[in-house]
């Protein structure tokens, strides 16, 4: 996921002209390790308006990580190994 045009353009946006939507990563973004893989991984990334993203950061909107076993079958499914 990346930049992407805005799904709620409106003249009242504090980006107007030119919103955009950006990935949101539903558990943060973990620096290293199998947190890091499976936070990337696309089922763990919502693409969110810019505004709304910042909204949810501000109500530090994380979500805790699942334990090691379930990142860990999440990401062999992802990658089918």
């Amino acid at each position: 996921m990346s930049r992407e045009a805005c799904p709620n353009e409106n003249d009242q946006c504090k980006y107007a002209p030119d919103c955009y939507s950006d990935n949101h990563h539903i558990y943060g973004r973990p620096k290293s390790g199998i947190a890091k893989k499976f936070g990337s991984l696309i089922q763990n990334q919502l693409q969110l308006c810019r505004v709304e993203h910042e909204e949810l950061h501000a109500l530090d909107g994380v979500i805790p990580l699942p334990d090691i076993d379930t990142m860990k079958r999440a990401i062999n499914g992802q990658h089918g190994s």
